[in-house]
């Protein structure tokens, strides 16, 4: 079962894997969606890491260290960030991954650095696009301009529409689509960094 959902906070992205675990679909893969496998129904707890790492043996490490404190990974690889891990049984006393909250908040801060960094290096790349041609930002703002037929505004009646409809696809998936996959990425990037240092300030402040 695949599934897409968008969580800002990750207590309640936590509270849903886990009910989804209690109706028997366990976490498999997490990408842009969920991966979910059949399982037994059960009540496990599931906690959530943010960690990135340059090398697998780094990584290797890191999983060591949460399973010999009785947590094993549920998903994840060594560039996804988002970390996940489960531990059976949901009577234990230490059911966090953190020691104390301030370590909790860290989560949130390295995930405000990474989208920022983010946004940061796709708003890079427009402006070396915009330097060298490739891409005219100021076409969004005239969208005629994206458009190849000559004389096409001339054009009227249903020779207009035809050519249109049928430049019009072209347009948006070979230039105004790669323009708006930037502009939302640049833009979700940046939402999403400042969202997680203000969740990262109100944990730190609440610990």
């Amino acid at each position: 079962m695949i599934r897409w959902k968008l969580f800002l906070n990750y207590s309640e992205e936590e509270n849903w894997l886990m009910a989804m675990k209690e109706r028997g679909f366990k976490l498999k893969k997490r990408g842009l969606f969920y991966h979910f496998a059949k399982s037994e129904p059960k009540s496990d707890v599931i906690r959530i890491d943010y960690r990135k790492f340059s090398n697998k043996a780094a990584y290797s490490d890191y999983i060591a260290l949460f399973e010999d404190a009785g947590w094993n990974l549920l998903a994840g690889t060594h560039k996804s960030g988002e970390q996940y891990f489960v531990k059976s049984g949901v009577d234990d006393e230490n059911n966090s991954l953190f020691s104390d909250r301030v370590s909790a908040a860290l989560r949130y801060r390295k995930r405000a650095v990474y989208y920022f960094n983010l946004a940061c290096i796709v708003l890079f790349l427009v402006i070396l696009s915009r330097m060298f041609g490739t891409f005219d930002a100021t076409n969004i703002i005239n969208p005629k301009e994206f458009f190849y037929t000559p004389n096409l505004w001339e054009k009227t009646g249903s020779d207009f529409r035809s050519s249109f409809l049928f430049e019009l696809i072209v347009v948006i998936i070979f230039r105004l689509g790669p323009a708006l996959l930037m502009f939302f990425t640049i833009l979700f990037s940046f939402i999403y960094a400042v969202w997680s240092f203000k969740i990262y300030r109100h944990e730190q402040k609440s610990a």
